[in-house]
């Protein structure tokens, strides 16, 4: 995808719902290869607005590409991410995937993983977070 060139045309009889969260309610683009986050309340334009500003901001962490499009830049396009589900205690997760609420990560179609998201988060991805790995972002 051209991010500088991307135009959403939502035609709702193609879009697949994948989610409803507090604030936002979250569709399958008919690509099969990007979502669409749509607030539903004024916290979900707070949560896109984060989201997009986070993934501009750190390019080095592990976060599903993303950005503001639409009526005043209300609405999110990010990558499509299959989810993964980890068991609480896990040697394979990363020491990282703790820092994001509930543990929202997945692959994305390169096979990367990726938080999905990360609009919700009060600590800030730019500073490292409280564990004993010295590097979590790893």
């Amino acid at each position: 995808m051209n991010w500088d060139d991307f135009e959403l045309n939502l035609n709702w009889d193609k879009l697949q719902l994948l989610g409803e969260g507090i604030s936002r309610i979250t569709y399958l683009l008919p690509s099969k290869r990007y979502v669409v986050k749509i607030p539903n309340a004024y916290l979900g334009v707070t949560h896109n607005q984060r989201e997009a500003r986070r993934y501009k901001e750190l390019p080095d962490k592990p976060l599903a590409r993303c950005r503001l499009v639409g009526p005043k830049n209300t609405l999110l396009v990010m990558e499509y991410v299959k989810p993964k589900h980890f068991r609480f205690i896990d040697e394979s997760k990363p020491a990282w995937v703790g820092c994001i609420d509930r543990d929202q990560v997945g692959y994305n179609l390169s096979g990367k993983l990726v938080a999905y998201d990360f609009g919700q988060n009060k600590l800030s991805f730019a500073k490292r977070p409280f564990t004993r790995d010295p590097d979590p972002w790893r």
